[in-house]
């Protein structure tokens, strides 16, 4: 359910994504697998994931399986979950801990699409904006109190993770790997949290919320419906 994409450089994948130029995974062929990151006539660009031939096909089949998991979701869901991951975070939970995480810092939306069973699959940007992960941010603040800096399109990537490194400066076995992945990612749980976090008044005071978590006095001689915890819309 991930692809590492190796070329092109990381800074140039992202520019490129942004201005919103048409990628290409180019056709295979017999001498080395994907084709390069190069210009062509048309307009349209290719890039590799990586020149091993033999593990091509497990490829074709991730970037498949993606489209087919993508298209699903927004069509069950109603949002986009497919991303291209700039920039990763080693980490874990403390320096005696023998659990490693690697958690995204930056995620790009993106679709990806193909017009028939021997095009090249084709990348592109989605409507949504670029977002420093959400859900990292907030584990980060509350566990760490380390405070992720905002994305900056002026002040650019390198900027970006320059302000990061200084951040986990101090945190023993925490580094930055720059890599760039395509794959799942959904942080729409954690706008519910932050939703919920920031009506929590609101939410308690309902009779019935009361009464859901025992308090079943509450419900006496009261009216009240869920339609009154207001905010959570």
């Amino acid at each position: 359910g991930t692809l590492q994409i190796v070329f092109p450089d990381f800074e140039k994948l992202f520019n490129d994504v942004l201005d919103e130029k048409s990628l290409h995974f180019a056709k295979p062929n017999d001498e080395k697998g994907f084709a390069a990151y190069i210009d062509n006539p048309s307009g349209k660009h290719a890039f590799e994931i990586r020149s091993n031939k033999e593990e091509l096909s497990d490829e074709i089949a991730t970037l498949r399986a993606l489209r087919r998991k993508a298209k699903t979701i927004t069509e069950e869901q109603g949002i986009n979950v497919l991303h291209l991951a700039f920039g990763f975070i080693h980490w874990k939970e403390n320096e005696n801990s023998s659990d490693e995480y690697l958690s995204p810092l930056i995620l790009v939306p993106v679709s990806l699409n193909i017009e028939n069973v021997i095009s090249p699959y084709e990348l592109s940007l989605n409507d949504d904006d670029v977002t420093v992960n959400p859900t990292l941010c907030y584990k980060l603040e509350h566990d760490y109190n380390l405070n992720l800096p905002e994305y900056d399109s002026e002040e650019g990537l390198e900027t970006f993770f320059r302000k990061c490194e200084k951040i986990i400066r101090g945190q023993k076995g925490w580094s930055i790997e720059k890599t760039v992945q395509l794959s799942i990612f959904s942080y729409l749980k954690i706008n519910m949290y932050n939703d919920l976090e920031d009506n929590a008044d609101v939410v308690k005071a309902n009779s019935i919320v009361k009464a859901l978590g025992g308090n079943l006095n509450s419900l006496a001689n009261n009216d009240s419906t869920i339609s009154e915890v207001e905010g959570l819309n």
